[in-house]
């Protein structure tokens, strides 16, 4: 894309921006789900903050310039101070708190044709989830559409401060976005919620005896939970324990910013998570980088640093100074309606550092993956570097 041509596209990016900032309230805005693994099922929606004081003006060309060019590590200096953490090790993946599994599940929804357990991908939610001690289960519909990937997340003491809901699919009403199909059961203070996306313009709904009869035999394993296990503990190293905010310091801000090209008010914003008890449990918590055109979403959770690499996880792996490991999912052409209309790729890089879990993602326009891919092991590192 020519210079001009990504101008015109940034120009309208951020038009659009602004006037939904001025019908949102406050600083955030909903947007579109994010997907839910390298397949690219739907999550339910979370709000992601956006400034209410966009620029108008259009990003700079040196912008422009290092996204064209893909973003090249040497010419982003790392010059913040230096800490000599002590050595984590990546703890276990945690004990479910109920007992029952996803196999067993499965068995008691009495098989149903066309259902297959799969290995549950690892987003913000699903580690939130499964490190504050609740089940996250995976598997995959045979429809006539085609294959759908499902999630099932159940817990018999997290609230997510939601109601019932009687399973639907519904289309998304936004251009040729897929379909949301999905229920929730409430049980006492726990619950469990079935999700998975099929394909727009396909007959609805589909695979809904399948996922009714799931949804019950969630229902009765919360009804009937036998002793609850103990809730993971976090390691006392854990990167961003007791911390419970995003409040960067002066040296992360600036370590953080110097490893983008940033244009024009760039600022952190506080970054809701999806479970308001996970958050409270872990002292997990996130921040919306935003550069003055666009911004990552980082989120830390502390001790689930086990949720990169697990077998059956799919992604690239990566390297991120100071990290044990990392791993980079693309999920492509996820629509983004209450933006910009545009179809994006969700860039998401997975970093397990100091026993925790770092989870950054970049709503990218098709052209900008190059530069993200980049850019984001850069801001990984100032994060993994600077984080109490």
């Amino acid at each position: 894309m020519s210079t001009a041509s990504r101008r015109l596209a940034v120009a309208t990016v951020l038009a659009a921006a602004l006037v939904l900032s001025a019908c949102a309230s406050g600083e955030q805005q909903a947007v579109a789900p994010e997907a839910g693994g390298s397949t690219g099922s739907v999550e339910s929606a979370t709000p992601r903050p956006i400034p209410s004081d966009l620029p108008t003006e259009e990003p700079t060309e040196e912008v422009l310039e290092a996204i064209d060019e893909g973003g090249q590590p040497a010419s982003y200096p790392q010059d913040w101070p230096q800490t000599a953490w002590p050595a984590v090790a990546v703890p276990a993946s945690p004990t479910a708190r109920l007992a029952v599994t996803c196999a067993q599940l499965l068995e008691a929804a009495g098989r149903p044709a066309g259902v297959t357990l799969a290995t549950p991908q690892p987003t913000t939610n699903s580690i939130l989830h499964r490190q504050a001690g609740g089940t996250v289960c995976a598997y995959r519909f045979a429809l006539a559409s085609g294959p759908a990937d499902v999630e099932l997340m159940l817990s018999a003491d997290l609230s997510v401060d939601t109601a019932p809901r009687a399973f639907s699919c519904s289309p998304s009403g936004y251009g040729e976005a897929p379909a949301s199909c999905g229920g929730i059961v409430v049980v006492g203070a726990g619950s469990a919620r079935l999700l998975y996306a099929v394909p727009y313009g396909v007959s609805l709904p589909q695979g809904a005896d399948a996922a009714q009869a799931l949804l019950s035999a969630a229902s009765a394993a919360l009804e009937a939970p036998g002793a609850l296990r103990a809730i993971p503990t976090v390691t006392a190293g854990a990167m961003g324990a007791g911390v419970d905010d995003c409040l960067p310091s002066a040296v992360q801000r600036d370590a953080v910013f110097s490893q983008v090209d940033v244009a024009y008010q760039p600022d952190v914003y506080g970054q809701p998570l999806g479970y308001g008890v996970t958050e409270q449990r872990l002292d997990a918590f996130g921040c919306w980088w935003w550069f003055g055109w666009e911004g990552v979403a980082v989120n830390v959770i502390p001790g689930a640093g086990w949720a990169v690499g697990e077998p059956g996880v799919l992604g690239t792996p990566v390297t991120v100074d100071g990290a044990q490991s990392a791993l980079r999912v693309e999920i492509p052409y996820v629509e983004n309606p209450g933006y910009d209309g545009v179809d994006k790729v969700i860039v998401r890089l997975l970093v397990s550092a100091r026993g925790s879990a770092v989870v950054l993602e970049a709503y990218a326009r098709p052209d900008y993956v190059e530069y993200f891919r980049e850019r984001m092991i850069g801001v990984a590192e100032a994060i993994v570097a600077t984080q109490p």
